[in-house]
């Protein structure tokens, strides 16, 4: 019984020093005057960049230098293309025979290594698997997923009161446009 206490209040220490890591970098990096849509992104990038080295870690990143100027080549071509500021796009080869591509908050894009084996030396499978991410990041589905979770949390009763308040402190400033619902299929 004590080990699942302690590393319960494990968690919780991990969740508040989280918490307080990511209000200090935004008050560091968020210049004067800048606005609540700023505000946003400079949060979405924080928290794209935690979701990042978790991906990393876990997977690796390939050493493969081939794999990524292959990758590098097609994605600068397409980011060029993408109309959303204040996101700088980064791509990796993640070492993973999974055949998949993931899109993160803030602008990383990684793509298996098992995709790239999969697609072969053709660049145009590829450049639409990229193109498919950067549009998650474009249209900030990874933002809208993410709160609408919270949201259904927070309505099933799955978050304790001091992480709703954590959540809603992060949440309050981000402006209406953010996190606007979905459109609907049938209007």
């Amino acid at each position: 019984m004590r080990p699942i206490m302690e590393e319960g209040v494990n968690k919780m220490q991990h969740s508040k020093g989280l918490f307080l890591f990511l209000t200090c970098l935004l008050v560091l990096l968020i210049p004067k005057g800048a606005s609540a849509k700023d505000l946003g992104t400079v949060l979405e990038i924080a928290l794209g960049q935690l979701v990042a080295s978790d991906l990393e870690n876990r997977f690796g990143v390939s050493q493969d230098p081939e794999l990524h100027a292959r990758v590098q080549n097609v994605a600068l071509q397409l980011a060029s293309l993408a109309d959303r500021k204040g996101i700088d796009y980064k791509f990796r080869v993640l070492d993973s025979y999974e055949v998949n591509a993931y899109a993160v908050l803030g602008g990383s894009v990684y793509v298996n290594r098992g995709l790239l084996d999969a697609l072969g030396p053709a660049d145009d499978e590829l450049a639409f698997a990229l193109a498919h991410e950067i549009t998650h990041i474009k249209e900030k589905h990874g933002v809208k997923q993410a709160l609408l979770g919270m949201v259904a949390s927070i309505l099933l009763g799955k978050l304790d009161s001091r992480k709703t308040a954590d959540a809603a402190a992060l949440i309050a400033p981000l402006p209406p446009d953010f996190y606007s619902p979905p459109r609907l299929l049938w209007k």
